[in-house]
C-alpha cells in the first residue's frame, strides 16, 4: 500500500517539479499529519478497550468494533470540553485541557499494550482479502497530503471543508467555546467531528482568548502550525474513521456469520467474508472522496458499523446492548444530523429481531436513554443560545432564531426535493442525472457496482435459510433510508454513503454462504470446502463478486488521477492532482512568504495598490494575508470559504456569511435602498476597510436562489466602482478593492468611540 501511495505522490505534479519531490512531499505530510492523527486516534482506542474490558462479561467486542466505539465516545468527549468554555480560562488552561482530555486513553492503551506483551498475546491475523482494498486506501491517503480545496470535484474541491468543517474549529477557539455563530449556520449543526478539530486546533497551540499577538501568528499556529500539518491532520482522522468503519463491518460481518451460520459455515468462510465485507466499504470512489476530505461521513459509518455489531452480533441484554446502540446512533447523529434517518431504521431493526418480544420495553428504555446522551449536548447548547434546539430545522414549531420567515423557507426549499415522485425514483435509481451528469442515487459512477452487488447478494442470502433474517433486517433498515432519501433530503448520491457499512455486510455475508459452506451430513465430522473445491459456477460467482469490489478500488485510483483540471496559458487543460502537494498548505495562506514580504513592506518595496511582480502573483487570499495591515478588517463578498485567511478569521478581522445567513451589505442596502454612501459607512462601522469581490460565486448564489436578492452583481459594481479602490487581483477571479473614507453622520460624529488599531 505505501508502495501505491508513493506512486500516486509521484503523478500529476506542477511542471518542472520532479516526481523525487512529491514523493518526498507526501511521506513527510504523511509522518507529521498522520503521526499526528494517529496520537489523537490513540486515546480514543485507548478508551475503547478499557471500556471492552471492563465489560468483557457483556460486551465481547472484538478490537476493531472496541477501537470504534472509543473514537466514538472521544468525539462526544470533544464536544463537551468545547461546549464548556473552559479554553475562555487563557492559553494556558486551554492547552492543558485540550491535552489533558487525551491522557486517560494513553494510559489505557499503554496499559492494555503492556498486558498483552506481557500474556504473549497476539495481534489478530489479517485476512490476504484486506489487500483489494490496499489501492483505495492509498488513493485516501494520497489525497489527503494535499490542502483542502483541490480534490475532489464532486465535492466541489471539498467546498465545505473550506466553508465550515474547518474554519470553525478556528473561530470556536477564538471565541473560546464551541457553540453557534450567526452568520455560519452550519454552526448550529450539532459538530461533534468539528469539535474534535478544534480540540487539535486548540492542542497545537492556536489562539484562543487571552492569546498575544493572533493577528501576526494566527496563520502559523494551532491547525496551521508546522506548515499546515493540522489541516491535513483532520484530513487523516477522516481517513482513520474510514478504516475503523470498514473494521467494525467486517467485525459485523463475521459475527452475523458465526450467529447465524453456525456449524453450516466454515471458519474459512467467516473470515474471507469479513474481509469482503470491509474491503466492499473501503473500496467505492465514494469513500475514498469522503474519507480524505475533513468530513463526518467517515464518522457515521464507523458509529453505524460499530452498532449493527452490538444489535445483531453482540450478546448483551437487552437494556444494555440497548443503551450501547443508543449512545452510538446518539453519537452518530452528533457527527451528522441525517445519520437519525440513515442509520437509526436498520440498526433498530436489527434489535427487535435479535431479542425476544417480551424484552422489547427494556430494549427501548436502553434506546432512548443511550440516544439522550449521545445526541442531548448540541441540541441543549442551541436551545440555550437560540431557543431552537434543532435549529435550522423545525423553524415553524421551535421558532426562527435570528432568521427571517424568509430566510427559513429558502433553506427548507434547497433541503427538500420538490421533484415529482417518478423523478425521484428516477434520481435514486439512476435515470435521472444531476448537475454534473452523473446518476444522482445508487448508480452514481462513484459508487460503481456496490450497490447492484448489494442486491444480488441479497437475494442470495434470502435463499439460505441461515442467513435469511438478517439478510431480510438490513434490507428493510436500508429501504426505510431510501424512503427518506426520497422525500425528506434533496436527493444526492453522497447521502447515501453512510449506508455502505450495511452493503458491505450483506456482500460480505452473501460471497462467504456461496464460496465457503460445511457440505458434511449432521452426523458426520464437518469438513470445510474452500472456493477451489466448490462446483465451478458457483466458485466463478463468488470470484466476480470480489472482482466487483475490485473494480471499486481501480476506479477509485483512476478518479484520482482525473482530478486537478488546470488550465495552461497555451489553452491545453490537463490533470493535475497533485499541483499542491510540494507548496501545501502554505502555499495557499502564503506564510512560506511571510518573512521576505514582511521585510520588503517595512523597506517599502512594497506598497499597497502599487504593481510588483511578487505581489502579482499572489493570490488575493495571500495578499489579505501578506500585505493587508493586519488591524483591518476584511469584507468577503460572494465567497464564504475563508480558511486560508485564517489569521484575520482568529482575531475577528475577517466578515464573512455562508449563503443562507444574513448578508451586511444587504441589510445596509434594505436600510437605505438608494444610498450606496450609506452602504460603505454601515460596513466601515462594522470595521470593513476591504471587500473581497467574487462575481462568479455571487452570481451563482443568486441563480440558485440562495442569496439575498438585494445584492446583485450590478448593484455591487456600481457601488464599488465609486466607493472602491481596486487594488488587486487573482486572474480575474476575485477582486480586492479598499473602501473609500466616508464621512460619519452628523448623529453619529460627536458620539462615535475611537477605533482601535491594535488588531484585536
Amino acid at each position: 500500500m505505501l508502495a501505491v501511495f508513493a506512486g500516486l505522490c509521484a503523478i500529476g505534479l506542477p511542471p518542472g517539479v520532479p516526481s523525487t519531490a512529491g514523493i518526498a512531499s507526501g511521506l513527510y505530510n504523511l509522518l507529521l499529519g498522520g503521526g499526528v492523527a494517529l496520537t489523537f486516534v490513540a486515546s480514543g482506542a485507548g478508551l475503547g478497550l478499557l471500556i471492552a474490558d471492563r465489560c468483557r462479561g457483556w460486551l465481547a467486542a472484538g478490537p476493531g468494533v472496541a477501537v470504534a466505539m472509543g473514537c466514538a465516545i472521544q468525539l462526544w468527549l470533544a464536544h463537551l470540553l468545547g461546549w464548556s468554555g473552559i479554553w475562555r480560562a487563557g492559553p494556558t488552561v486551554a492547552l492543558a485541557s485540550s491535552l489533558g482530555l487525551l491522557v486517560p486513553g494513553w494510559v489505557a492503551l499503554g496499559w492494555h499494550v503492556f498486558r498483552a506483551v506481557g500474556r504473549r498475546e497476539r495481534a489478530p491475523a489479517t485476512h490476504p482479502l484486506w489487500i483489494i482494498a490496499a489501492p483505495a486506501v492509498a488513493v485516501m491517503m494520497a489525497a489527503a497530503m494535499s490542502p483542502p480545496g483541490l480534490f475532489w470535484s464532486s465535492e466541489f474541491g471539498g467546498f465545505d471543508s473550506l466553508s465550515y468543517h474547518l474554519p470553525l474549529a478556528v473561530e470556536w477557539a477564538a471565541q473560546g467555546r464551541v457553540q453557534p455563530v450567526e452568520h455560519n449556520v452550519y454552526s448550529f449543526l450539532p459538530s461533534y467531528v468539528e469539535a474534535a478539530f478544534a480540540q487539535l486546533h486548540v492542542a497545537l497551540g492556536g489562539a484562543v482568548p487571552g492569546s498575544t499577538d493572533v493577528g501576526q501568528l494566527g496563520g502559523s499556529t494551532g491547525l496551521f502550525a508546522l506548515e499546515g500539518t493540522g489541516v491535513l491532520t483532520c484530513q487523516v482522522l477522516s481517513v482513520i474513521y474510514a478504516v475503523m468503519a470498514a473494521m467494525a463491518t467486517a467485525a459485523a460481518a463475521r459475527g452475523l456469520l458465526q450467529r447465524f451460520g453456525g456449524e453450516r459455515i466454515s471458519d474459512s468462510a467467516r473470515e474471507f467474508g469479513a474481509a469482503a465485507a470491509g474491503a466492499a466499504v473501503l473500496c467505492p470512489p465514494w469513500t475514498a472522496v469522503v474519507g480524505s476530505l475533513a468530513y463526518n461521513e467517515s464518522a457515521v459509518m464507523m458509529c453505524f458499523a460499530a452498532a449493527i455489531w452490538v444489535a445483531s452480533a453482540g450478546t448483551a441484554a437487552p437494556l444494555r446492548r440497548g443503551l450501547l446502540c443508543g449512545i452510538l446512533v446518539g453519537i452518530a447523529c452528533g457527527c451528522k444530523p441525517t445519520a437519525l434517518f440513515l442509520l437509526g431504521p436498520t440498526v433498530g431493526l436489527a434489535l427487535a429481531s435479535s431479542i425476544p418480544r417480551g424484552s422489547w420495553l427494556r430494549l427501548g428504555a436502553g434506546v432512548v436513554a443511550g440516544g439522550v446522551v449521545g445526541f442531548a449536548p448540541p441540541l441543549l447548547r442551541n436551545a440555550l443560545f437560540c431557543g431552537n434546539p434543532v435549529f435550522p430545522a423545525a423553524t415553524g414549531i421551535f421558532g426562527l432564531a435570528h432568521w427571517t420567515a424568509e430566510q427559513a423557507k429558502v433553506f427548507a426549499d434547497h433541503h427538500v426535493e420538490h421533484a415529482p415522485l417518478i423523478d425521484r425514483l428516477g434520481m435514486l435509481f439512476g435515470t435521472v442525472q444531476g448537475g454534473d451528469g452523473q446518476p444522482r442515487g445508487i448508480l452514481h459512477t462513484q459508487f460503481v457496482a456496490i450497490w447492484p452487488l448489494a442486491l444480488v447478494c441479497t437475494v442470495l442470502l434470502l435463499r439460505w435459510p441461515p442467513l435469511r433474517r438478517p439478510a431480510i433486517t438490513l434490507a428493510a433498515g436500508i429501504v426505510l433510508a431510501m424512503l427518506w432519501w426520497l422525500f425528506g433530503s434533496h436527493c444526492q448520491s453522497r447521502f447515501l454513503v453512510p449506508l455502505l457499512p450495511a452493503c458491505g455486510i450483506i456482500i460480505g455475508c452473501g460471497i462467504a454462504s456461496l464460496a465457503w459452506r460445511r457440505t458434511a451430513p449432521d452426523d458426520a465430522s464437518p469438513s470445510e470446502t474452500g472456493i477451489w473445491s466448490v462446483p465451478p459456477v458457483v466458485r466463478l460467482t463468488a470470484l466476480i463478486a470480489l472482482a466487483m469490489i475490485g473494480m471499486s478500488g481501480v476506479r477509485t485510483v483512476t478518479l484520482f488521477m482525473t482530478q486537478g483540471m488546470t488550465t495552461f496559458a497555451d489553452g491545453q487543460r490537463l490533470p493535475l492532482p497533485n499541483r499542491m502537494l510540494v507548496s501545501g498548505v502554505t502555499g495557499l495562506t502564503g506564510e512560506d512568504q511571510r518573512p521576505g514580504i514582511t521585510r520588503a513592506v517595512r523597506a517599502g518595496e512594497i506598497v499597497i495598490g502599487e504593481s510588483d511582480p511578487v505581489t502579482d502573483a499572489m493570490s488575493v487570499a495571500e495578499y489579505i494575508n501578506l500585505v493587508v495591515p493586519v488591524d483591518h478588517g476584511v469584507y468577503l463578498l460572494g465567497d464564504a470559504t475563508p480558511l486560508y485567511m485564517p489569521a484575520r478569521l482568529a482575531s475577528g478581522k475577517l466578515l464573512y456569511h455562508v449563503t443562507w445567513d444574513r448578508s451586511p451589505l444587504g441589510e445596509a442596502i434594505g436600510k437605505d435602498p438608494d444610498s450606496p454612501e450609506a452602504w460603505t459607512r454601515q460596513l466601515q462601522q462594522q470595521g470593513v476597510r476591504w471587500v473581497s469581490l467574487n462575481v462568479a460565486e455571487l452570481s451563482r448564489y443568486l441563480a440558485d436562489s440562495a442569496y439575498d436578492k438585494r445584492v446583485t452583481p450590478e448593484r455591487v459594481k456600481a457601488w464599488l466602482e465609486v466607493w472602491g479602490i481596486p487594488r488587486h487581483s487573482d486572474a480575474g477571479q476575485r477582486i480586492l478593492y479598499e473602501l473609500r473614507p466616508v464621512p460619519k453622520a452628523r448623529n453619529e460624529a460627536s458620539a462615535a468611540p475611537a477605533s482601535r488599531s491594535d488588531g484585536r
